[in-house]
């Protein structure tokens, strides 16, 4: 018997657009790149030439865009960071030569607007310590970044000067690209033990979209103590311990001196402590 048979397709789309990834775009340092995720899993890519060691931060413009993500992958194919546009990480540093690809793309099926700067840490401005800075975030988004010299046993104090406004917050970060300290524009970061010698970064970022510009002055001054003449080093000390007693032995050095605590003896002295106290009383060691 014959008769008509319809043909039912199922799970096909003949005018569906394409979700993929759309024309790559070059990226320039420190220039803004703005787009717009339109359809769920798309992934908009953005290239440019690295070279080894070199140290950038991404700076997400679009503070307000929690669905939309941000990667770095380098040549090798290593993701450098993977972040929601509304937060920032660290610099990191670049690991070899060759094009890098800035990746924006939706969490799960999320679209929208996206901004943002790949910013040359090098090539940002050096401040001098004891100066008054001053830095403008325009728009309220932006991040601000300023680099100085420290050297390993510098204390240097961070003061917030002056502000306009506080939807900012600033950071110190070390030449390991981790951050030290961070607070509101509005507070001081307080006295800090630099720990190695290297570039350090003052970060200024801004933490609401589209709000009003936000002046900030600030000042890094070095409050380091003055060196001294060490003492008190390279002497075998020896003795006796009685049940519950102490004995203390005193030793003079400079902030950020590296030491070494060599223990002569070590049959039958599982049951002795030792602490080395600094001038403040904090326990630097305890054994």
């Amino acid at each position: 018997m014959k008769g008509k048979k319809l043909l039912v397709l199922v799970g096909l789309c003949f005018s569906c657009a394409t979700r993929d990834v759309v024309a790559v775009q070059t990226l320039t340092l420190d220039a803004t790149n703005t787009g717009t995720v339109s359809l769920p899993g798309q992934e908009l890519r953005f290239e440019f030439t690295g070279t080894q060691g070199q140290q950038v931060y991404f700076d997400s413009l679009q503070v307000n865009a929690a669905e939309i993500r941000g990667s770095l992958v380098s040549p090798g194919g290593e993701v450098l960071f993977d972040v929601p546009l509304n937060l920032e990480e660290p610099p990191v540093y670049l690991p070899q030569n060759g094009s890098y690809t800035v990746k924006i793309r939706g969490q799960g099926d999320a679209t929208g607007g996206f901004a943002f700067r790949l910013i040359d840490v090098g090539a940002q401005p050096a401040i001098g310590i004891n100066a008054t800075n001053s830095v403008t975030l325009s728009p309220s988004s932006l991040t601000v970044i300023r680099r100085f010299s420290g050297t390993a046993g510098q204390r240097i104090a961070l003061d917030a000067v002056s502000w306009s406004g506080t939807d900012a917050e600033w950071l110190l970060i070390d030449p390991a690209n981790q951050i030290v300290v961070e607070q509101s524009v509005n507070s001081n970061l307080g006295t800090n033990l630099l720990r190695v010698t290297g570039t350090y970064l003052i970060v200024v970022r801004g933490t609401v979209q589209d709000g009003a510009p936000v002046t900030f002055q600030f000042q890094v001054r070095d409050v380091s103590d003055a060196p001294v003449t060490a003492s008190g080093f390279n002497i075998v000390r020896s003795g006796n311990i009685d049940p519950g007693q102490t004995n203390t032995f005193a030793i003079t050095g400079s902030a950020g001196t590296p030491i070494y605590y060599d223990a002569l003896v070590q049959e039958g002295s599982s049951d002795i402590g030792m602490q080395i106290v600094a001038p403040s009383g904090e326990i630097v060691v305890d054994r």
